[in-house]
């Protein structure tokens, strides 16, 4: 085995060992003890140095094996790599220790995937190298030198990082709490949608076939509302109106809140009104039962009442406080409302029958 082949191996070995070092990182449980945090100032700086760095010795390193092959120079660059990942890897095993509040959960997932994605990708270089080395006579071209595709995957890897990484908690929380967003703006459009077109006729779309058929397997689904299902569905809707807001209002008050509380806790609580939203949602859409739509709008209701506990764990700050009590006592009007018409409508039922 040449100097270099050993090399290789070296480096593939302890990328791999790098990588093992990260995967426990992905638990919740890492940041459920009680070990004292440590200070990460700097530590976002010196991750996208590193991944800088990485970025120019995967070039130079590929450069190297350009035939001739120089392996002098080659060996330098893996030893570059091996220790430039090492270090990759451990400002995030130094970032899931914390800085002066509780451990950064969520922005040490993005840079432990990253990193993990990226480690992979050089496995899969140094492994299309180590044939390169056994076959010094190759063409340079593409087709016959995988690496140079590998190589550009590391770049990619790299380059989707540098892009997407988080400098602190609050940021990646903001990332989270966004796409949690996105779920609840669409759940809202759907509902927009479906209160709009709930009485409208059904249009001739040349699929009378298929729907008889259909119908005649599953049953016929009504896709309209009656007009107390639609009075309903407009009673409820500053009530969703409401919930949105208060979920769409919170990356405001991110940075004022307590620090030295981790947000998993917050996210678990935007997560569940999201899903609850979304379930109200399906739950006011025709065929519409009344009590699944009340059930769904009482655990939507309580899905924002838990976040709102969750939320004043964390902020005494004053304009967070006063705005979750002026949409708490909004809320409770918003309410009596929809329980007053429900109640108008369920007498003018009963003096129908």
């Amino acid at each position: 085995m040449s100097q270099l082949d050993k090399a290789l191996d070296s480096t593939l070995k302890s990328i791999e060992s790098s990588i093992g070092a990260l995967h426990p990182l992905s638990s919740l449980t890492t940041i459920a003890d009680d070990t004292p945090s440590s200070p990460i100032r700097g530590l976002a700086s010196s991750f996208t140095a590193l991944l800088q760095q990485l970025r120019q010795t995967t070039t130079a390193l590929s450069l190297s094996f350009k035939p001739p092959v120089s392996q002098e120079a080659a060996i330098a660059k893996l030893q570059s790599l091996d220790q430039q990942y090492g270090q990759l890897a451990s400002c995030v095993v130094l970032a899931n220790n914390g800085g002066s509040g509780s451990r950064p959960y969520y922005m040490v997932q993005e840079w432990r995937e990253g990193t993990v994605e990226i480690g992979n990708h050089l496995l899969g270089l140094i492994k299309s190298l180590s044939h390169v080395e056994a076959k010094p006579g190759s063409s340079s071209s593409s087709d016959e030198n995988p690496y140079l595709v590998r190589t550009g995957m590391v770049w990619e890897a790299i380059d989707a990082t540098l892009a997407h990484c988080s400098e602190n908690e609050v940021q990646a929380v903001g990332k989270v709490w966004k796409r949690q967003n996105d779920l609840l703006k669409d759940a809202w459009e759907e509902f927009k949608e479906v209160l709009e077109d709930g009485n409208a006729a059904d249009e001739e779309d040349g699929l009378d076939d298929f729907e008889d058929d259909s119908e005649a397997i599953f049953g016929k689904m009504d896709s309209t509302f009656t007009a107390a299902d639609r009075a309903r569905a407009e009673a409820a809707k500053p009530l969703l109106a409401l919930h949105l807001l208060l979920h769409s209002t919170v990356p405001r008050y991110l940075p004022q809140f307590d620090t030295s509380v981790p947000y998993t806790s917050l996210v678990a609580a935007g997560d569940q009104l999201a899903s609850a939203f979304d379930d109200t949602v399906s739950a006011i859409a025709p065929p519409q039962d009344k009590d699944s739509m009340d059930e769904s709008l009482n655990a939507l209701a309580d899905a924002s009442a838990c976040l709102i506990d969750t939320i004043k764990e964390r902020s005494s700050g004053d304009p967070c406080v006063t705005f979750l009590d002026k949409w708490a006592n909004k809320f409770a009007q918003e309410s009596q409302a929809f329980r007053d018409h429900s109640l108008s409508l369920r007498s003018l039922r009963n003096a129908l029958e």
